[in-house]
């Protein structure tokens, strides 16, 4: 399950993907077999997916969510949260199929915090 401030999100099966990486200089000393790293912290998470929606009234919500500006809001997936997320740029909906029985999103959210909280405890996973 994923949700997004209140929002719960239904998301295709098979398309989440969260993008975590950290910034660091590795420093050599020439003529020496020592080297060093220097952190220099995470960059925001980056999670994408597929919204998937089948009713008019949802892909107004799931428009209104991908376009709004500066609002901040936790994203849940299953035991773990984000906090500080921003919805990206809004996608144009595609129809799922011909029947014009749904769309779907390319979604991507920002966690602007790039760690993941335990739901459980509210504490850093790692």
């Amino acid at each position: 399950m994923i949700t997004y401030g209140t929002n719960e999100l239904n998301v295709k099966s098979g398309t989440l993907s969260i993008t975590q990486s950290k910034v660091q200089t590795v420093r050599h000393y020439p003529g020496t077999d020592i080297s060093d790293v220097v952190n220099l912290g995470k960059p925001p998470t980056r999670i994408s997916c597929i919204l998937q929606v089948f009713t008019e009234s949802d892909r107004t919500l799931y428009e209104s969510i991908l376009q709004s500006e500066g609002t901040t809001q936790n994203l849940t997936i299953d035991d773990r949260y984000y906090k500080l997320v921003i919805a990206s740029d809004l996608s144009d909906a595609k129809p799922i199929d011909n029947l014009g029985t749904g769309w779907e999103f390319n979604a991507e959210f920002i966690a602007l915090d790039p760690k993941p909280y335990s739901v459980a405890t509210d504490e850093v996973l790692y």
